[in-house]
């Protein structure tokens, strides 16, 4: 076997044209594919985190607006409770006021029913000792 000058000077060639082919066929498209996606992942995250800031800046507002209602809920109640505090101890003066007109009408009613029952009674008495004075005079027992 022996070794031509003239094959190996077709192999360079042949190698060097497949290597140029092979470059811009397969080759550069396919950096130009990869450099394309790198952009494209580049992108995406970016994006990504662009998103994941907006979506936690969302949730603290969100907590911020939960936290808000709370108090706002807990200091309407404090309020509903407080007039509705202040209401009852109104009820409860009107109540009270209520009971002394009522107590004090019942004392003059109590009173008067006592004076008529003492003047009836002292009318009663008035009348026996009569009647018993007129039978111890006239001596009529009857």
């Amino acid at each position: 076997m022996s070794i031509k000058i003239s094959d190996i000077i077709w192999t360079i060639i042949c190698f060097g044209l497949f290597t140029l082919v092979i470059n811009l066929l397969l080759l550069k498209p396919m950096l130009r594919f990869m450099d394309a996606r790198k952009e494209r992942l580049e992108k995406a995250r970016a994006r990504k985190a662009e998103l994941d800031g907006l979506m936690a800046e969302a949730d603290e507002k969100r907590e911020l607006q939960n936290a808000e209602e709370k108090r706002l809920l807990t200091q309407s109640r404090k309020e509903r409770v407080s007039a509705a505090s202040e209401q009852a101890k109104q009820e409860l003066k009107d109540f009270e006021a209520e009971l002394l007109l009522r107590e004090t009408e019942a004392k003059a009613r109590i009173e008067a029913f006592s004076l008529e029952t003492d003047k009836k009674l002292g009318a009663a008495i008035e009348t026996m000792a009569d009647a018993y004075t007129d039978k111890l005079i006239t001596g009529g027992w009857g």
